[in-house]
């Protein structure tokens, strides 16, 4: 699974929403069951 934010402020309102919201958290927790995270990476996307 691969989950991709707009911009740092999309990820700040997401893991807002995470919180706040056990419908979704339970949802992402169900998906991690069945999912394995390898890694987590921040990357800024650059135009050169």
């Amino acid at each position: 699974m691969v989950v991709q934010y707009a911009d740092p402020a999309a990820y700040e309102k997401a893991q807002t929403d995470f919180a706040r919201d056990s419908e979704y958290r339970n949802v992402i927790i169900q998906i991690s069951r069945i999912t394995q995270r390898i890694s987590r990476e921040l990357v800024d996307d650059l135009d050169l």
